[in-house]
């Protein structure tokens, strides 16, 4: 009970002083760790308090990345909660600011989303996320959220609706390289490197998978998901591919 009031007390004081460094550092921790059931608490505790500005965008990227594990393991009655959530609060952050790229890429990642809970939609509302990603890009070319949705996009799509590996590989390589720029408690960092490396995987690079593996783990020895899963994987010759098992959905 006193570790939850303290809890409850750091959170009300949030708003008041700012600890959007503090909250980055846990979510990366908790994100090396591969405890995603404290990063939902977190979010969830977030989600109920008016934050500043720079703990509000700590939150939207929070947001993000629950969702994407939500959906990769087929918790869907979670995940469309998280996507109402997800959805409102971007729209709030487009109304205050509606040429940020980040936003605007963010915003594209919803109709990702929005298609992985009902691959039905996928021919009525992909060309709004592909809108969506041009326009951020016209404001921001060389930004890193627009960059990486641009490569999700070409990697989780069938060849028939555009979807295109060698394609994604170049731009998951890009967003990585600009975000090498930034890795002081960043989960976004380790989170772009090991889908590089999985995408590296899927065409068959294992060498610069294993490459980009080995660099993450010495950086952060921790990263359960790339030491016990993606690493031990890729020497087996295994390769659980995530993009093929969505595009199999859309067919």
């Amino acid at each position: 009970m006193v570790k939850q009031f303290v809890f409850f007390i750091a959170i009300l004081l949030l708003p008041v002083f700012g600890f959007s460094q503090d909250l980055d550092c846990r979510f990366e921790k908790l994100f090396l760790d591969g405890d995603m059931a404290k990063w939902e608490q977190l979010v969830d505790s977030l989600q109920k308090v008016k934050l500043d500005k720079a703990d509000d965008e700590t939150l939207i990227y929070a947001e993000y990345g629950l969702i994407g594990y939500l959906l990769a393991m087929q918790k869907k009655s979670k995940a469309e909660i998280e996507v109402e959530q997800f959805d409102q609060h971007i729209q709030r952050l487009l109304l205050r600011e509606p040429t940020n790229a980040n936003y605007l890429a963010l915003d594209a990642a919803l109709v990702g989303f929005k298609v992985g809970l009902s691959p039905w939609k996928a021919p009525f509302i992909g060309s709004d996320s592909n809108a969506k990603i041009e326009k951020a890009l016209k404001y921001r070319k060389n930004e890193i959220m627009p960059i990486t949705e641009q490569a999700n996009a070409y990697y989780f799509r069938p060849a028939f609706a555009g979807g295109d590996k060698h394609k994604a590989m170049l731009l998951y390589e890009k967003a990585f390289k600009l975000q090498s720029e930034n890795t002081n408690c960043n989960w976004r960092y380790y989170s772009n490197g090991s889908w590089l490396g999985q995408v590296y995987s899927s065409l068959g690079e294992t060498q610069k998978a294993r490459d980009i593996y080995l660099m993450l783990l010495t950086k952060a020895p921790n990263f359960q998901f790339v030491k016990n899963e993606l690493l031990p994987q890729l020497e087996q010759g295994k390769f659980n591919d995530v993009g093929g098992s969505f595009q199999k959905m859309l067919q």
